[in-house]
């Protein structure tokens, strides 16, 4: 900070009004014989930057691949976060549960989902992607099934 004293009573201002990430922008996983009906949830966190002085509200979407051999779903799918300047408020960071569900028998392969935000004029270069890596062996380690 230019003046550390000013920014601490308030009277400069670092950043601006728009501002947002992800805790991390890139997280991989390898499965091995990913069959019909079984499912995978993935975790990111999105935050406010520091020094944002408004609210941002916008929608997410997780995209898939390739939409016949998987179904995405995502939790919140929209979010309004909290101002961090001149203080944090709550609600600065949200918790985003993603869902995968296999259509069918996925064959071997590696997979890359995208977690997007929609209803923004400010869209990352990356924001925050999903690697799966699928492999052919005999005992699975996904076992979860998903019933709508």
């Amino acid at each position: 900070y230019k003046d550390y004293e000013a920014y601490k009573q308030g009277t400069e201002k670092i950043s601006g009004r728009i501002g947002y990430g992800t805790a991390i922008i890139e997280s991989s996983y390898n499965v091995y014989n990913f069959s019909a009906g079984q499912y995978m949830d993935v975790y990111t966190f999105i935050r406010a930057a520091p020094g944002i002085d408004s609210y941002q509200k916008f929608g997410l979407s997780f995209q898939s691949p390739d939409d016949k051999l998987f179904d995405t779903y995502i939790d919140p799918s929209n979010i309004t976060l909290s101002p961090t300047y001149p203080e944090i408020t709550s609600n600065w960071t949200y918790k985003i549960k993603m869902r995968i569900v296999s259509k069918k028998d996925i064959p071997k392969g590696r997979y890359v989902f995208k977690l997007e935000t929609v209803g923004t004029s400010i869209q990352p270069e990356k924001f925050f992607d999903f690697i799966l890596y699928v492999y052919e062996q005999e005992s699975p380690t996904v076992n979860n099934k998903y019933h709508p």
